[in-house]
């Protein structure tokens, strides 16, 4: 991503009125391959070096013959590899949203250190969720107020599988948008399957995944 210029700097808080994001990252991404996932019709990656642009961001495809582009709208895109199998799904996602007040939230979210206070707090497991494995840690390589995310969660009783416990593994880039201040921009790529069932080999998404989230380049927010 470009570099960032004149991001905040500055520790968070314990206020009840500060920042927070208005959907989950992982929330978001899920819903995307839900939905890519039950898409009549996906459309082939014709071209893997020609750059898709939203508000915000703009990616690479994923590399491989197999990945597909299914919704897309003006601040998020969604990729989605042809599973082996319906209950399997594997995706990539760019998506840009706000960060609104409202809370309890750990306060305003200025800095890479304040991302990843909110990020682990909505990584606890809860509802359908529990949290097998999750690491997050600030990443300020691209020059921007980032984090790394690596989560594998399992999913139970979700309504289009009842009685199934599914396995969701998650690697993302967030980070706090230099260009807009008050969006987030994540880049992501992520996987789902009945869990005890055969799943992609983790080398394989990782050079498709790794070098999606990597292209990643800062876009004016209109």
């Amino acid at each position: 991503m470009h570099r960032a210029h004149g991001v905040h700097s500055g520790g968070a808080t314990h206020a009840h009125d500060g920042r927070r994001l208005r959907r989950p990252w992982l929330a978001a991404v899920m819903a995307g391959v839900a939905v890519a996932g039950c898409a009549p019709a996906l459309v082939a990656v014709k071209d893997p070096t020609q750059r898709v642009e939203i508000d915000g961001v703009s990616v690479l495809p994923p590399a491989g013959q197999t990945w597909y582009v299914g919704p897309r709208g003006p601040r998020h895109v969604v990729f989605m590899r042809r599973p082996p199998d319906s209950p399997h799904t594997v995706g990539a996602m760019a998506l840009v949203d706000t960060i609104e007040i409202g809370g309890p939230v750990l306060g305003p979210i200025r800095t890479a250190q304040d991302l990843k206070a909110v990020t682990e707090r909505r990584l606890q497991s809860g509802g359908r969720f529990t949290t097998i494995d999750a690491q997050v840690r600030p990443d300020t390589t691209t020059g921007a107020e980032c984090v790394r995310v690596d989560a594998v969660q399992e999913e139970r009783d979700n309504p289009r599988a009842p009685g199934v416990v599914r396995v969701l593994v998650t690697h993302s880039l967030d980070c706090l948008d230099p260009r807009s201040p008050g969006y987030v921009v994540s880049v992501s790529d992520s996987e789902r399957y009945p869990k005890g069932q055969h799943a992609f080999s983790a080398e394989t998404l990782r050079a498709e995944g790794e070098p999606f989230i990597r292209s990643a380049t800062f876009t004016p927010v209109r």
